[in-house]
């Protein structure tokens, strides 16, 4: 699912311990003793019959969306606005979803201005989402002005990756 990552589970009971490191490995603990098999991949047949419930209870991860703004504006540049298709088909794979809307600006101009613009550019965002959809969304809207950058910059330097949106939809 593109999340994978390296990890292992050590399984220790006073009769030992076995190291699972292995996508789908599993040891069998014995019964009175604490004695552990060496491990092994159950097949995928099993591991659906063992932990199927499991899995299939297991939240879906949040889609991710950064969308750029062109400076001073609350104006979406050219490959975000090609970007909000994809995003509303993510949040149209959800059942009742939620959308977090995040506003951001650079260091450009004064501090108030830039708290208004960030504002504005994630209420733009909530709106562009809401006209759009054909089911109901919770939207929970809020905005850091300049004080959240993602690179971190002087006063009065423009950088574009700080004058975005972020949505996160649950």
């Amino acid at each position: 699912d593109g999340h994978a990552t390296q990890s292992s589970v050590e399984v220790a009971t006073t009769a030992g311990s076995v190291v699972l490191d292995t996508p789908g490995a599993a040891t069998l603990v014995g019964e009175g003793t604490g004695s552990l098999t060496q491990p092994r991949v159950l097949p995928d047949d099993v591991t659906e019959t063992l932990f199927g419930d499991a899995i299939d209870a297991e939240p879906q991860r949040p889609d991710r969306f950064i969308l750029y703004f062109e400076e001073g504006l609350d104006e979406l540049t050219q490959a975000s606005t090609d970007e909000m298709p994809n995003l509303l088909q993510a949040i149209n794979r959800r059942d009742g979803p939620r959308v977090d809307i995040v506003g951001h600006a650079d260091r450009v101009g004064p501090e108030p201005f830039n708290a208004i613009l960030s504002r504005r550019r994630a209420e733009l965002v909530r709106r562009l989402i809401v006209d759009q959809l054909s089911q109901p969304v919770v939207t929970v809207v809020s905005s850091y002005g300049e004080q959240d950058p993602l690179v971190p910059t002087a006063d009065e330097v423009a950088e574009p990756r700080n004058r975005r949106v972020e949505v996160t939809i649950r």
